[in-house]
């Protein structure tokens, strides 16, 4: 109903500051004033937001007042007696032989969320009264105030849900900050338990205290690849990336060898062959290589059969080296492939929750960061492989370079960057990245 009088709404400051704010970003606001002039004949059309102090305008169109503005307060007396002196200089400067604009030509329209909540008035100044408006315009402006209303509830969730959206990310990011200085703290007692494990195995005769020693190790080793994983993580996480240090080893077999021993020792009961063949000098990273083996290895030991073979192969020409491991087991669906690597997913919970869903994905990283590529396969009667491709000359990382600057970026919504030490400080002695597990 159109109303002669306005309706006060909330005198909260804050709301109405926000109500003006979210006003002014409706683009579609100054055109709906517009049309509205246009079409009912108004010469000024505002939206206004009243309270017992006072009024404030929110958003205006004015053929007979300069320099009104969203934010100036607004008085209705002002309104009429520019409206009385825009009558007089129409009618040449002289005085108006027409009557003065009567109080009855001002209209209101509240403006109502759908919660009820009055945020303010569509109101004009029409060259008649109010009561001789016809039906249609009436009408007209009672849609008006309706589709402002709207539309301004559509911009105030918007504006929440932004809001929200902020905080949300920066509360992520308070908590991978602390996850990541967390975990880097605890290399240094780790350290030292594991250099007690292995002094304790070299120096006691008792065979169940040398176990207890050996049990110490194993468990420091797991330690060790849970907090590095979930630095690798929080790193990449943190906008930083992986960090790789690129060198060409002659002979990188060797590396490979030694982590593949590693992951036998630790799983004396199960049966890992390897079939290395690099004949090639290889550009890479050769603890994040390492890295990477490991990790597949104690996936496919994991989750294959207990009773299955475990087997990695490692094959290079002069520009790619590619590293395999395959396991006997139940065989993942696409559904699971798609999933795979993405952070703190397990694809078989119920068989084993070892480890944190990390290792997949930070494996996945590390091909990242070498310019190569991780892909699995799995098949019901042909087992499952995780296959890593990698540039291994310098000719073919600087081609991968090129096609991974010319690709979308993965992650460009990443929250800033946080720096990490490779290695960490006991005293004057450095311990490197992975030296616990290695």
């Amino acid at each position: 109903m159109l109303r002669e009088q306005p309706v006060h709404a909330n005198d909260n400051s804050e709301e109405s500051d926000q109500d003006i704010e979210a006003i002014a970003r409706i683009c579609a606001v100054p055109i709906l004033l517009n049309v509205l002039c246009d079409s009912i004949g108004a010469s000024f059309a505002a939206i206004v937001r009243t309270n017992r102090n006072g009024g404030s305008v929110c958003a205006v169109e004015h053929r007979m007042l300069s320099g009104l503005k969203a934010g100036d307060p607004f008085s209705w007396g002002l309104i009429l007696r520019a409206g009385r002196h825009h009558s007089n200089e129409t009618s040449g400067g002289s005085k108006s032989s027409a009557p003065p604009m009567p109080t009855e030509n001002h209209i209101y329209e509240p403006i109502v969320l759908t919660d009820g909540r009055h945020v303010g008035d569509l109101c004009a100044v029409h060259r008649r009264p109010s009561s001789e408006l016809q039906p249609w315009m009436k009408q007209m402006f009672r849609s008006f105030s309706k589709l402002i209303g709207l539309e301004l509830e559509k911009e105030l969730n918007r504006g929440r849900e932004n809001a929200a959206l902020i905080d949300e990310r920066a509360a992520v990011e308070l908590r991978e900050q602390f996850v990541a200085i967390l975990g880097h703290d605890l290399r240094n007692p780790l350290h030292a338990i594991s250099t007690i494990g292995v002094l304790l195995q070299q120096h006691l005769t008792d065979p169940r205290m040398i176990d207890m020693a050996a049990r110490i190790r194993t468990s420091t080793r797991r330690m060790s690849t849970l907090i590095d994983d979930t630095l690798d993580f929080a790193r990449v996480r943190l906008g930083g990336g992986l960090s790789v240090e690129i060198k060409e080893v002659a002979n990188i077999e060797v590396a490979l060898s030694a982590a593949v021993r590693e992951l036998q020792d630790g799983h004396p009961a199960r049966r890992i062959t390897s079939d290395i063949s690099v004949r090639y000098p290889v550009r890479c990273d050769v603890g994040r290589l390492q890295q990477l083996v490991s990790n597949l290895l104690s996936n496919a030991l994991s989750h294959g059969y207990a009773d299955s073979t475990v087997r990695f192969t490692a094959k290079s020409d002069s520009h790619y080296l590619v590293l395999e491991v395959w396991n006997d087991g139940d065989p993942l669906s696409p559904t699971i492939i798609a999933q795979l690597f993405h952070p703190f997913w397990r694809y078989n919970v119920e068989r084993t929750r070892e480890g944190l869903g990390l290792g997949p994905h930070i494996c996945n990283q590390i091909a990242r960061a070498h310019h190569g590529n991780l892909t699995v396969t799995s098949e019901r009667h042909g087992g499952t492989t995780f296959t890593a491709r990698l540039p291994s000359s310098e000719l073919s990382r600087r081609a991968a370079v090129d096609r991974d600057q010319s690709a979308p970026a993965f992650d460009s919504g990443a929250p800033r960057p946080i720096n990490f030490s490779e290695s960490t400080s006991i005293g004057a002695t450095e311990i490197p990245r992975n030296s616990v597990r290695n």
